[in-house]
């Protein structure tokens, strides 16, 4: 929307932006892929977002799955409203006993294990990647 329609944007990119991060975080990729922005941005316009699953080959909760359908929904129109809306159904997802996080696939141990380490300006940084 920001390319299509710069004067509409809101809220709901913001809510789309953090949802995208959460995609990557959760399938170690980002929602889209592509070689070039122009590429990158036909795939946004003219697809929906791919589900967890059918990145990552594994079955994830179904509530995440079209939370992040909202999310990153490419009408805004269809996404939560602004921040607040999307942390109380990110919030619902969990429900009571932690039942999401029991249902989630197992963290890779690189992902599991991961601790921040310092560095001279104080802030944290990821481990170097392991070379193969």
């Amino acid at each position: 929307e920001q390319i299509e329609a710069p004067a509409d944007v809101d809220e709901r990119a913001d809510v789309y932006a953090a949802a995208a991060v959460a995609f990557e975080m959760l399938s170690g990729r980002p929602p889209f892929r592509a070689k070039h922005a122009r590429a990158l941005l036909q795939l946004k316009l003219a697809h929906d977002v791919p589900t967890l699953e059918s990145v990552t080959g594994e079955h994830w909760p179904r509530a995440l799955e079209r939370f992040l359908a909202c999310a990153l929904a490419r009408a805004p129109s269809a996404r939560h409203a602004d921040a607040r809306v999307a942390l109380c159904a990110w919030r619902s997802l969990e429900g009571s006993g932690g039942r999401l996080a029991r249902r989630l696939p197992a963290m890779p141990p690189a992902v599991r294990d991961w601790q921040p380490t310092e560095t001279k300006a104080g802030s944290c940084r990821p481990p170097a990647r392991a070379r193969r």
